[in-house]
């Protein structure tokens, strides 16, 4: 406790900007088993990341698992990595999606419909993809709707997650823009998102 005798210790906190019992916490405190285990954590994972640079959160918690026992979820692992500044170094050119099983029966219409069609006016095609997005945690899925008309983006969602409701909760937040759209042709690419069968009865719904 240097200087705790030539100085008053609630002006040191003050200084500080910290209270007394955090003062003295810190001194004289004994690391909690949770902040132990969270740096012995965060101390491997910078080592294997150092080592293999592809590493992301799920194949790092899989190892800590493997290799010390240790269970933890993806997303905790997501949270120290953020906190540490690393991520995966894994190029977006190298991500693939699952395949679908699903078949094609009316994609071959469909497609022939747009490509032959001359769009003129608003609301009469609606195109939609999702596109991926690397972050420093975590990959990310943005679904767009574009007006083939305007060629503006009517709207758009973001996930964390590849999941059909990610397609239907963006067509619903153009339906409620779009209110009055009757008739309108949805043009999607061969995506296993687009071609379930969860969306599909959420089109016919609509």
């Amino acid at each position: 406790m240097q200087n705790s005798d030539s100085y008053d210790i609630r002006l040191l906190c003050k200084c500080l900007e910290v209270s007394r019992s955090g003062f003295y916490k810190f001194i004289f405190g004994k690391p909690s088993n949770r902040t132990v285990k969270k740096l012995f954590i965060c101390n491997l994972l910078l080592k294997w990341h150092e080592k293999d640079k592809k590493l992301g959160a799920p194949r790092l918690a899989l190892k800590l698992y493997r290799e010390e026992g240790i269970k933890i979820a993806q997303s905790t692992t997501n949270n120290y990595m953020r906190q540490l500044g690393i991520c995966s170094s894994v190029s977006p050119k190298t991500f693939k999606s699952k395949s679908s099983k699903l078949t094609l029966k009316n994609a071959p219409f469909i497609i022939n419909r747009i490509k032959g069609l001359e769009v003129t006016s608003l609301d009469q095609v609606w195109t939609t993809d999702i596109t991926y997005i690397r972050t420093k945690v975590v990959w990310a899925y943005l679904s767009t709707i574009i007006d083939q008309y305007s060629k503006k983006v009517i709207d758009m969602k973001i996930k964390y997650n590849q999941v059909t409701s990610l397609c239907s909760d963006t067509v619903l937040i153009v339906l409620r823009a779009r209110r009055n759209a009757t008739g309108v042709i949805l043009h999607s690419d061969k995506g296993s998102q687009y071609r379930s069968k969860a969306f599909r009865r959420f089109l016919g719904k609509k």
